[in-house]
């Protein structure tokens, strides 16, 4: 709400021909839920830029109908393309195709190409000073605290489906995989911040990777039960399930997790083996931030 009030109250102190651009390019990049503001509006920005220039090229060549209409069509084409791979990429696409579109419409004003230019930076601009680097929580890392939550709901999915139970084991499997799927976007978000959260998010990768073997080996488990083999005993599931909320613990304590004794159960082994992998992975986030993890205890 604060960005887009001043986006229009931008738009209008300047009188800018097309203030809704700006306006519209606050909405677009502040959206946290698809990625780092911050990365979202450097990359527009650059994007944009890129595109102008390609979009002047072409209302400077003037070329023939047919030729605009192909040309319209190949970045029309390549949009889904930028989209998936890269937002920069998307707005350089996405910015001669609107730039062309309108020159058509309004028989060739060159004010156009410096009008995109402008706006889309004032629109960045606004979105990276009053919707990021105002508030310290946009740069506080957020991985470390959604991975110990991760932990803790992997941990009572494994004691349910690991011992037979049935009553909430489908439920949990569904939190657990969301769990992970919620932890990649926060990642991803993370990844890009120029702040230490972009660093503690390169380090915690490699958890990321493990939790989600450590969740399919407890599921590839958990359907051989349900198709009729013995549940794991109660004494194991315990053990295994405690393991897991002490790495929980040790992350939210920024230390090396305590390693018991696993169970040593032929079926099992999967499961152990990505378990130690993954106690083995949660020193780096530690030396990541800037503080030496402590030995194993």
């Amino acid at each position: 709400m604060l960005c887009v009030g001043l986006a229009v109250a931008v738009g209008w102190l300047l009188d800018l021909e097309h203030a809704y651009w700006v306006t519209l390019t606050v909405a677009i990049v502040l959206k946290p839920d698809f990625g780092s503001v911050f990365g979202r509006a450097v990359l527009r920005g650059i994007g944009t830029a890129v595109g102008v220039l390609l979009g002047a090229g072409v209302l400077a060549i003037a070329p023939p109908s047919w030729v605009l209409v192909a040309l319209m069509a190949v970045a029309a084409a390549a949009l889904p393309v930028g989209q998936v791979r890269n937002y920069g990429m998307f707005s350089t696409f996405v910015t001669p195709l609107v730039l062309v579109q309108l020159d058509i419409a309004q028989a060739g004003e060159w004010s156009l190409v410096g009008a995109r230019l402008l706006d889309t930076a004032i629109g960045c601009a606004i979105v990276l000073i009053a919707g990021y680097l105002l508030w310290p929580g946009a740069r506080r890392p957020r991985v470390g605290e959604d991975l110990a939550a991760t932990l803790d709901t992997i941990a009572d999915y494994l004691h349910h489906a690991l011992s037979g139970q049935t009553d909430e084991k489908s439920n949990l499997r569904r939190q657990a995989y969301r769990a992970l799927s919620d932890l990649r976007t926060a990642f991803q978000q993370s990844l890009v911040e120029p702040t230490a959260a972009g660093r503690v998010a390169a380090a915690w990768w490699p958890v990321i990777i493990g939790l989600e073997r450590l969740t399919d080996a407890v599921t590839e488990v958990a359907v051989a039960v349900d198709r009729g083999a013995e549940p794991i005993g109660e004494h194991d599931t315990k053990v295994l399930a405690a393991a897991i909320r002490e790495a929980a613990k040790a992350v939210r304590g920024e230390r090396s997790p305590k390693r018991p004794t696993l169970p040593d159960d032929d079926r099992l082994d999967r499961v152990v083996g990505e378990l130690t992998s993954v106690n083995a992975t949660l020193r780096g986030p530690a030396l990541a931030g800037g503080r030496r993890a402590p030995g194993p205890e």
